[in-house]
């Protein structure tokens, strides 16, 4: 056996153990996630991607809106979704098993750039960092750029290597792939034609190098392009970018960021901001309707000439971001990682992090970095990428594609210093400790005093976790201890108003609904839940007017436009509702529930005037087209539960009463048939709806199909009583009697004069019938 044999067997069998130690971590960690509190609670963005992609899943394949974020990762967990039926475990172990492939690659990558040795560094110093793990098991998109990124270097060093049209082209696709995962890589559509336009390269000669670049661009656009078509057909606008540039830039650039804070300004809503509202701030400004696009350009805008209006603020800001993209600390986004960590006991030996990473990495940037144009790419790929992360805000999920070349980087940093150290070059190893110790020192020590943990959040979240899963009083007694410590937390008190109501207890729901009105004088929500509270206890002017007050402050909101209409119908201001719900179409223009309850309100003012049947119809008619889409979920960054005494009922269940309505108008209108098409539709969709069985009923005797008339009666008959009883009974008294069965509608008419000896109509109906009239 030759020694290049006995070397390459020798690193697999290194590669087999490492891998195998990497697979076991993973278990372990799944496993001892799985029986944390924290499993399957889904918060903020990793809510919005699995709820989106099980939209997609459902059939919502196009959606119907410009791409608001970058849509690779929600097709992508869609596709999982329906392999693994909606199982989150499933999806994770998926996630997983792209995760080791990433190792594979990172390995292969720093061995292509650096050897060997470097490269068994590398493998060790990963399946020892506890970042790959955690993201790796969320439901968030940056662990596919630790699998697109390695995938794509080793790809265009093997192009230029080979000069080989086919890799250029696959270079190209897999960037495509990566920028519709996370638009920030297109950076390298420009460094890497524009590096390999060196006089070292292979592509020297220009024909070469346009012919390649062309290649290479095709590849990215083929990728790009069905996003810019797709975009123009749904949405009126030919980008492949998605449109939440401009709000995250203003996040990370207006003069109360913190620079790691995905929160707006407090007068934004902090944490809890809206898109809506920003659409609406952005068109208010202009003066006219705004496209996505457009809105993302005014909030550029708008961060830029807060940056400029505080020049030296704005230096400040952008230094403590570079010192967050070098921190060892983890800086939380959707999850609070610190925490998480305490209940994950084998993230105690996943230690390896920026600590270790940054000063080593450094060394190796420093040494590696001559004569080796594969490390130089590399670089520049950390410089500029680092920058786009900077121009926005710094968290631990937004530097995590950087953390795979670091510790390339680093694994030649380490081999290097090892040389030296076997070479005794001590000046040289006394100069790079020294630089090791002092970047260490800059990554460890805390320099803004910022606790990333953010403990109350942490335990907001637990409490709304509670909340869900119906545990009332532990949400309860979580809501009160943050509230001890922070009594101007935002949404505490409200959400702990909603544990009342769902226990029923609307006194104390009340109380903490003002509570929170006190906190926060802007909350509509809390508004709109004191509104239905007092339309329930039948005070409906005092309904109408937080109503009215909510929809002042939040016309975008769909829960708080709906109470408004229910509190009006309970006041009696249908009149002044309409022209308000009129007012706000802009802000609903796909939205199903908006077009239901104005028609609603036209079917009461139809009584007063009948040309608003046509108008109802119509309404309720956009609104099944509507209901029709499966909506794919809000941009808006709302927390789990918002309120209240509201929730949107489901779609079969709207989309029963719209055909519901449709029948009463149409009975209203005499169009008999039609009627009477609307309520079996209505049905077929809820069997249970009481309004569509006695639309139904009315429309079958209308019709004449007395048969259907008289047993649908004998089915309702027993489920009513009352009013609706006394009616049905009576329809059953005509059906018999328009059957020819006169005794036995007789006789149903005198059971229902011994039931409801008032009945005047009955009355005259059984004595016309004995007299023969």
């Amino acid at each position: 056996m030759d020694e290049r044999t006995t070397s390459a067997r020798q690193e697999l069998y290194f590669l087999l153990a490492v891998t195998a130690i990497h697979i076991l971590f993973r278990v372990i960690y799944i496993w001892q996630y799985q029986g944390s509190e924290y499993w399957g609670h889904l918060t903020v963005d990793a809510r919005f991607h699995y709820l989106w992609a099980q939209a997609i899943a459902s059939g919502d394949f196009w959606g119907t809106e410009v791409f608001f974020r970058a849509p690779f990762y929600a097709y992508f967990l869609a596709l999982l979704q329906i392999i693994f039926s909606g199982s989150i475990l499933g999806i994770v172990i998926a996630q997983n098993v792209i995760g080791i492939i990433s190792f594979l690659l990172i390995y292969k990558l720093c061995k292509e750039i650096f050897g060997l040795r470097p490269a068994q560094i590398a493998a060790v110093l990963y399946i020892f960092t506890f970042n790959f793990y955690f993201f790796e098991s969320e439901l968030l998109l940056d662990f596919l750029l630790v699998f697109f990124l390695p995938l794509f270097f080793l790809t265009v060093i093997r192009a230029e290597k080979t000069d080989n049209f086919l890799f250029w082209l696959l270079g190209g696709v897999i960037l495509g792939l990566a920028a519709a995962t996370r638009p920030t890589v297109l950076i390298l559509a420009v460094i890497v034609p524009l590096f390999f336009l060196r006089p070292s390269s292979k592509l020297f000669s220009l024909i070469n190098w346009i012919k390649r670049s062309a290649i290479y661009l095709a590849g990215l656009i083929a990728v790009l392009l069905p996003i810019a078509i797709r975009n123009q057909v749904v949405g009126g606008q030919f980008t492949a970018l998605p449109t939440q540039g401009g709000i995250n830039f203003y996040i990370g650039n207006n003069q109360q960021a913190n620079g790691w804070s995905a929160a707006m300004p407090d007068s934004l809503g902090g944490a809890f901001w809206q898109y809506a509202e920003c659409k609406q701030i952005a068109e208010q400004a202009r003066g006219r309707e705004l496209n996505p696009s457009e809105v993302s350009r005014f909030w550029y805008g708008k961060g830029l000439e807060e940056l400029a209006d505080q020049p030296g603020q704005a230096l400040q800001l952008y230094l403590k971001k570079i010192t967050l993209l070098f921190t060892n600390d983890d800086i939380s986004n959707n999850r609070n990682i610190p925490q998480y960590k305490e209940s994950i006991s084998i993230s105690g030996i996943l230690q390896i992090s920026w600590w270790l990473l940054f000063p080593f990495g450094l060394v190796g940037i420093i040494t590696g970095l001559k004569n080796n144009y594969k490390a130089k790419l590399t670089a520049l790929f950390i410089l500029f990428y680092s920058l786009a992360v900077l121009i926005f805000f710094v968290t631990s999920r937004f530097r995590l594609p950087l953390l795979p070349f670091w510790i390339i980087f680093a694994s030649y940093g380490i081999y290097y210093m090892l040389w030296l150290i076997s070479e005794k070059k001590i000046r040289s190893i006394i100069l790079y400790s020294l630089l090791i110790v002092a970047a260490a020192a800059f990554s460890l020590i805390s320099f803004y005093k910022t606790d990333f943990s953010n403990p109350l959040q942490e335990k907001y979240i637990r409490g709304n976790r509670q909340l869900e899963e119906g545990n009332l009083e532990r949400a309860r007694e979580i809501y009160r201890d943050l509230l001890k410590t922070n009594p101007q937390y935002l949404q505490a008190n409200m959400n702990l108003a909603a544990s009342f109501v769902k226990s029923g207890q609307l006194d104390s729901a009340e109380y903490y609904y003002e509570r929170e009105l006190e906190v926060n004088p802007n909350s509509a929500r809390s508004l709109s839940s004191l509104a239905e509270i007092s339309r329930l206890r039948g005070n409906y002017l005092q309904s109408y007017n937080h109503a009215e007050r909510a929809l002042d402050l939040k016309p975008f909101f769909t829960e708080v436009m709906i109470n408004y209409v229910k509190s009006a119908r309970a006041a009696s201001r249908q009149d002044t509702a309409h022209e308000r719900i009129n007012a706000i179409e802009n802000e609903y223009k796909e939205n199903p529930y908006y077009y239901f309850y104005r028609g609603v309100l036209k079917i009461d003012l139809a009584s007063t005037n009948l040309e608003f049947l046509s108008g109802s119809e119509d309404d309720f008619i956009m609104a099944l087209d509507l209901f029709e889409k499966v909506s794919q979920p809000s941009y808006d960054r709302d927390p789990a539960l918002h309120t209240l005494l509201f929730s949107f009922e489901k779609k079969e269940e709207m989309m029963a009463l719209a055909w519901a309505n449709i029948g009463v108008i149409n009975l209203n209108k005499s169009e008999n048939s039609r009627a009477l098409e609307a309520f079996e539709i209505a049905l077929s969709l809820d069997s249970t709806l009481d309004q569509a069985r006695r639309g139904l009923l009315e429309a079958l005797m209308r019709t004449g199909d007395f048969e259907r008339a008289l047993k649908l009666s004998d089915e309702l008959m027993p489920q009513s009583e009352g009013i609706e009883m006394r009616t049905f009974m009576l329809y059953k008294a005509q059906a018999l009697y328009n059957l020819g069965r006169n005794a036995e509608a007789v006789e149903t008419l005198e059971e229902l004069l011994v039931l409801y000896p008032e009945f005047e109509t009955a009355r005259r109906i059984l004595e016309a019938i004995k007299t023969g009239g």
